[in-house]
């Protein structure tokens, strides 16, 4: 999903359609905080800036 994510910030409307997000989903890489998190930031911010705000989150739990 890294590869993916500076596209993500310029458009942000893909995210939650996109196969790389399923695939995230499947694997559990995209967790249950992850899903806690966007969801509470749509609330409070929108659709398109939850968005952004949680691409910009990502690259902070890269596993290596």
């Amino acid at each position: 999903m890294d590869h993916y994510l500076e596209v993500m910030l310029r458009g942000p409307g893909a995210l939650d359609r996109s196969e790389v997000l399923h695939q995230a989903r499947m694997e559990g890489t995209f967790t249950a905080e992850h899903e806690a998190f966007w969801a509470m930031a749509q609330q409070q911010l929108g659709a398109s800036e939850a968005t952004r705000a949680l691409v910009r989150v990502l690259p902070m739990h890269r596993r290596q």
